[in-house]
């Protein structure tokens, strides 16, 4: 009796010290959650609805640069990897808002536009959001241009999961419609519909391409949005692939990887580029590089082995034969998402970061210097 009043007794004591570390990671966790919200000291839009499908609301984000214009940087947590949107006040909704987009605090019109980052993330065109999965990754971007005066974008777009009936196509289409809504509704906003640099990583930098260089016109998606232009001064692609119909781009050391697993996303069905030419070519940036195309930033990792390394010399290896405006950066021992292999990075994530925000800020530089 003595040993099993014993044993219960060490039981519960177990159990109590189990609650315990569970409690204490529980608060952990909380107080991480805290820590974790976004500060943006410019003004926000978030989950604006730029179209719908169906009774499904396709929905972006608009973050303000600081007023000043580079004097107030946006803060970002350090510890936060997955919700820009998180934490931020709800009436800053434009469902709940009732200031005027452009306005500055007192009240007061700003005077400039502000240029725009629109950004596409990635996931396989299968998965991720537009403020949660890459997107710390992408923060610095966001910050090192808001300090330029830029505004940044984030949409969402459907995604080709199983059963759903979403090809690639609808990505690049919605994709599109949201650069038309912001286009569109600019001056409400206090954007510049002239000044739009595009970006993305991986599926978004793919998605990125198409918006930099494929007819607006073959994609056309909502009808309220159909007569709005679709053209970025340049366009920004962070390992993106750059054409479907050449499946030996795809081909890795990695056996297992079938260099034909995105034929579902592109047809709906396991059809390869024999049996449907037309859809894969209409999915490659590669197609529709012209030599009067926006300018266009790659940036590509050496041993990347889910959008292998030939991708980016492919498409700038046509630009330079065609005098399209292509610019190549190959980061060594990167992978995807600039993962470490076989040493550090260079150039590092830093790097890269502020390459990105440099090239948009040139951009719209040279654009601005081009009116004058």
């Amino acid at each position: 009796m003595k040993n099993e009043t014993s044993e219960s007794q060490i039981t519960m004591n177990f159990l109590t010290q189990v609650m315990a570390i569970a409690a204490v990671c529980l608060a952990s966790a909380n107080a991480a959650a805290d820590d974790a919200k976004v500060a943006w000291t410019g003004k926000t839009f978030l989950d604006v609805t730029y179209k719908q499908v169906g009774q499904r609301q396709i929905k972006l984000d608009i973050y303000l640069p600081p007023a000043g214009q580079g004097s107030t940087p946006p803060q970002f947590s350090k510890t936060e990897p997955t919700a820009l949107a998180a934490g931020i006040d709800d009436a800053n909704n434009n469902n709940n808002n009732n200031e005027t987009p452009g306005a500055s605090a007192d009240g007061s019109q700003e005077a400039q536009a502000a240029p725009v980052l629109y950004y596409v993330h990635g996931g396989g065109w299968a998965a991720g959001s537009k403020d949660k999965g890459g997107l710390p990754l992408m923060l610095p971007v966001f910050q090192q241009v808001a300090e330029q005066g830029f505004a940044c974008v984030s949409i969402n777009y459907r995604l080709c999961k199983k059963n759903s009936g979403v090809v690639m196509r609808d990505c690049v289409i919605d994709a599109m419609d949201g650069l038309r809504f912001i286009k569109k509704n600019a001056k409400r906003y206090g954007l510049d519909p002239d000044q739009i640099v595009v970006w993305g990583d991986s599926a978004g930098g793919h998605l990125a391409q198409m918006l930099t260089l494929a007819d607006p016109n073959a994609f056309i998606g909502d009808e309220s949005l159909a007569d709005v232009s679709v053209d970025p001064i340049a366009g920004m692609s962070w390992y993106g692939p750059t054409d479907f119909t050449d499946i030996e781009l795809f081909k890795t050391d990695n056996a297992s990887k079938n260099p034909n697993r995105f034929a579902a996303r592109i047809t709906g069905t396991a059809a390869g580029y024999a049996e449907d030419p037309k859809a894969y070519e209409e999915m490659s940036p590669y197609y529709w590089i012209k030599n009067d195309s926006p300018p266009l930033l790659l940036l590509q990792g050496d041993t990347d082995s889910t959008i292998p390394l030939a991708h980016a010399p492919h498409l700038k290896t046509k630009a330079d034969k065609i005098g399209a405006d292509v610019t190549m950066v190959i980061v060594k021992h990167a992978g995807h998402n600039w993962r470490k292999a076989g040493g550090d990075p260079s150039p590092g994530k830093s790097e890269i970061q502020r390459i990105t925000a440099e090239f948009a800020v040139q951009q719209v530089e040279a654009k601005g210097a081009s009116k004058h």
